[in-house]
């Protein structure tokens, strides 16, 4: 009987004594404890878009299938077309920018809506002297010199990058072809009626976008974005005041080539962010700061836009662009990808700092 009441003594004893490091261990998630420093960081990391896929929709109905599957494949060929005529073009352009020569031996000849560069000097045809050119009927003749200096060398700036926006390759997915019945009650007003609707996704792919001036991949995605339309590729949709568009809006997902690498940077920043406040903590309690013991990711977050929160540019993204919050392919509808990650950390703490020596009281 003694035995046990001894044993009992120590198991209790030895609770006792640990008792209080595992009520401090549950009380860590921030903060310092006994023998560490635990917290949580962020980082954020920021990268141009390598890539961009624009999805666009032809979509056809009608009473029977037959007939809306023909109405479909008419669309499909016309806006297939009409991509591949355009990509023609632009690779004649991009072609004719490097001196080559285009199939018919005459220099290429640009978009519309786009200028060919700039003949560069050589020593046998020295460049040419612009020449001056006279005030547009607009244009206001008291401006000062230097700021219609500035101003036009800005829209040179524009069109003079030497980098051409990429060429396009276009996919055109069958397995993102669909087929369904949709029925139309009048709202009670007249006899329901039935209609057959065939859809296709057609993607248009895009590279090199990093390499290539914001201007000017903006001028290319617009040429793309119309020539669909123009075509009968889907533009819009219904709003609640009315009819804006016809079927669903084009979908644009900017991508970048290395989605670790983004990862791995804002890591590195979180990381760097928390051994600053972990370095701060440990000298506020006297101690010196120790060895990283554990690291956790606690969250990521994709900056995708919202149109909830009232202001800035993530309204206009929630509003028209392709909101795809957190998505594990890391897509947005912006030209930049903006990631954030949450990281739990947590340090030894080292030695006790010396304390200086206290002023004698006078």
């Amino acid at each position: 009987m003694r035995k046990l009441a001894a044993a009992s003594f120590v198991a209790f004893a030895s609770f006792a004594f640990l008792a209080p490091s595992t009520r401090a261990q549950d009380d860590s998630t921030t903060g310092i404890t006994e023998n560490r420093v635990s917290l949580t960081a962020h980082g954020t990391a920021r990268k141009v878009a390598d890539a961009v896929d624009i999805e666009f929709v032809v979509e056809a109905s009608d009473e029977d299938a037959t007939s809306a599957e023909k109405k479909h494949r008419d669309k499909l060929a016309r806006l297939v077309k009409a991509l591949k005529e355009l990509k023609a073009s632009i690779d004649e352009r991009v072609h004719g920018a490097a001196g080559k020569e285009s199939p018919s031996g005459k220099p290429a000849e640009p978009p519309a809506g786009e200028a060919l560069p700039k003949k560069a000097a050589t020593d046998d045809a020295p460049a040419a002297r612009p020449k001056k050119k006279k005030p547009a009927d607009d244009e206001d003749e008291d401006e000062p010199r230097d700021r219609k200096k500035h101003k036009a060398s800005a829209e040179e700036d524009s069109d003079a990058d030497p980098v051409e926006p990429p060429t396009f390759s276009i996919e055109l997915r069958e397995g993102r072809s669909m087929l369904g019945v949709s029925r139309d009650n009048q709202n009670g007003q007249g006899t329901p009626t039935s209609s057959v609707t065939v859809a296709t996704a057609v993607i248009v792919h895009m590279d090199g976008l990093a390499e290539v001036s914001r201007p000017r991949l903006r001028k290319r995605l617009a040429q793309i974005l119309d020539k669909a339309i123009e075509a009968g590729a889907d533009s819009g949709g219904v709003d609640s005041g009315g009819p804006i568009g016809h079927g669903v809006r084009p979908a644009f997902r900017f991508r970048v080539n290395d989605n670790e690498g983004l990862r791995e940077a804002a890591y590195k920043e979180a990381l760097r962010a928390g051994k600053r406040r972990a370095q701060s903590l440990a000298r506020l309690a006297g101690r010196e700061l120790g060895m990283l013991t554990s690291v956790q990711e606690t969250s990521w977050n994709l900056r995708a836009g919202a149109d909830d929160t009232g202001a800035g540019f993530d309204v206009m993204v929630g509003r028209v662009g392709n909101n795809r919050p957190n998505n594990h392919d890391l897509l947005t509808s912006t030209t930049e990808i903006e990631l954030e990650v949450g990281v739990a950390i947590e340090y030894e703490l080292g030695k006790p700092l010396p304390q200086a020596p206290e002023t004698p009281a006078k």
